[in-house]
């Protein structure tokens, strides 16, 4: 019976994540672009720009982001899988398409 009054909860969490998730998919192409324009500018920010205070601890982040963004361009489904759908040892897959 306690559980009653967080169902409505739980349900619109779900429903919310279900149509952020379709609405990213059919953003995904505009999203990794400007993420390709905004990882130009941070390269040409931080390596041409005399201004800018170039520390190791930007450097290496800057090339982790790089690194991400291009394992999302190259690999979408290895991000995927391991991105939280992907089952324990032991579980049942709950991933869609598989029945």
């Amino acid at each position: 019976m306690t559980m009653v009054c967080c169902w409505p909860l739980g349900f619109a969490a779900a429903t919310a994540t279900a149509t952020l998730g379709v609405l990213a998919a059919r953003l995904r192409p505009w999203l990794l672009g400007a993420a390709a324009v905004l990882l130009a500018v941070g390269f040409a920010e931080m390596y041409f720009r005399r201004e800018c205070r170039r520390s190791r601890m930007n450097i290496a982040l800057f090339w982790l982001c790089s690194a991400i963004v291009i394992g999302a361009v190259c690999l979408p489904q290895l991000f995927a899988t391991t991105g939280g759908s992907a089952a324990r040892p032991g579980q049942p897959s709950l991933r869609v398409g598989d029945a």
